[in-house]
């Protein structure tokens, strides 16, 4: 029978901690550095992230080399007794390296690379999807606005039509008025003549009974 795991299933192994005999000789951990150039743990990271300061990569950390540790110290002026001899870098190698015990290992590193360049990927696929539908947005916006300017174009036309038929309008109505205005002089006129010549007739008529009127009787019988 064999002896139970020491570790339940679906758990990782832990992996022993990194100590500074597993590191390369002579190197020391940024944090090692900083304590002894007094230079900042961040800025020596954005050192050897952009080349400034030549370090080795291990997971997402960078070993110094002494001679390198030296230069730092010289450049920030810290004291010589505590950068530049010897036994304090060689007991500082030999001390714990904390920091480097929670650095990944290279297929590790290796890994989470893939997994970053895989994340953007899909971020950039996601960013090209909605690109593309922007794009047809935008192309049916287009194509909606292109309708709409025609449609106000054909109602342009139209109402351009409805003026000049109402200006048609008001001018038949304005030559009407005339017409009308002429009429009624010509009935006034005649009216005027018919009247007088209805007068001149009653006139005509009525003179010969005043005349026949005032005529002696000449027959004798007629004498009273």
């Amino acid at each position: 029978m064999e002896p139970a795991s020491e570790h339940p299933p679906g758990k990782r192994k832990r992996q022993p901690a990194t100590t500074a005999a597993t590191l390369p000789e002579g190197y020391l951990t940024l944090r090692q550095a900083a304590e002894r150039t007094g230079i900042a743990e961040r800025t020596l990271r954005w050192r050897c992230q952009n080349g400034v300061v030549a370090a080795q990569r291990v997971g997402r950390g960078y070993l110094l080399t002494p001679e390198t540790v030296v230069s730092l110290a010289a450049d920030s002026g810290a004291p010589a007794t505590e950068a530049a001899t010897g036994s304090s870098i060689a007991e500082a190698v030999r001390q714990p390296a904390t920091e480097a015990a929670t650095l990944p290992g290279p297929a590790e590193d290796l890994a989470t690379l893939r997994q970053q360049v895989a994340a953007l990927a899909l971020r950039a696929a996601q960013a090209e999807k909605r690109i593309a539908g922007a794009h047809q947005a935008a192309r049916m916006m287009a194509v909606r606005l292109s309708e709409a300017l025609a449609g106000l174009d054909r109602e342009r036309q139209r109402a351009e039509g409805l003026a000049e038929e109402l200006a048609a309008l008001r001018q038949e109505l304005r030559e009407e008025r005339a017409r009308h205005a002429t009429a009624e002089r010509e009935l006034r006129v005649l009216l005027l003549r018919s009247s007088e010549s209805l007068s001149q007739a009653l006139a005509a008529h009525q003179a010969p009974a005043l005349t026949s009127s005032r005529r002696r009787a000449w027959w004798p019988f007629g004498r009273r």
